[in-house]
């Protein structure tokens, strides 16, 4: 495995995506950083308001209870093309083309047509690229293998522990299940 693309972004929606502000952090696979970037685009006033009531809790300056970013988005003088020059010229000194997986939190928003990628809410993601048995895949070798409990309830199975007289009795039919009961019925190994 190569390096790796930590991605994080601001939009203006989900449905009409421009970007507002993006960071990237480029690791190694031992997620040491190896260089970052960050930019805000420029965008005007009459822009931003027109933007969701999310957008405008959220970025609204610190002064009123936001995180400020409307108010650096129109200090700004990066443009989109700007950013993206300097955001690939990034990327492109750590990372040869399809060979770095794209990583964050949410990046399915942020994603578009990248070949790979891992969200960060999803732990099992990594394993797929640090997997030291990479050839021996444990989930298709073993449905009910626990990582956390490897031999499962094996080790400390006991066949009585499935069956309990007490809880098949019935008083009103004492004799119930007893009369036809099989203890091979019960277990199943």
């Amino acid at each position: 495995m190569m390096n790796i693309i930590w991605l994080d972004t601001e939009l203006t929606s989900l449905d009409d995506p421009h970007i507002l502000e993006c960071a990237v952090i480029i690791t190694d696979k031992n997620l040491n950083e190896l260089e970052h970037g960050h930019w805000i685009i420029h965008y005007e006033k009459p822009e931003l308001e027109k933007l969701s009531d999310f957008h405008q809790k959220t970025f609204k300056s610190r002064i009123d209870g936001g995180n400020g970013l409307f108010d650096d988005i129109v200090a700004s003088k990066t443009t989109k093309e700007e950013m993206e020059r300097q955001l690939l010229e990034l990327i492109k000194r750590h990372c040869p083309e399809k060979s770095c997986p794209l990583a964050g939190s949410s990046i399915h928003w942020d994603r578009e047509d990248h070949w790979d990628s891992w969200d960060s809410w999803d732990p099992w993601d990594p394993w797929d690229s640090w997997d030291p048995w990479d050839s021996w895949d444990l989930w298709d070798s073993w449905d009910c293998w626990d990582p956390w409990d490897p031999w499962g309830s094996w080790d400390s199975w006991d066949p009585w522990d499935s069956w309990d007289p007490w809880d098949s009795w019935d008083p009103w039919d004492p004799w119930g299940s007893w009369d036809s009961w099989d203890p091979w019925d019960s277990w199943d190994p």
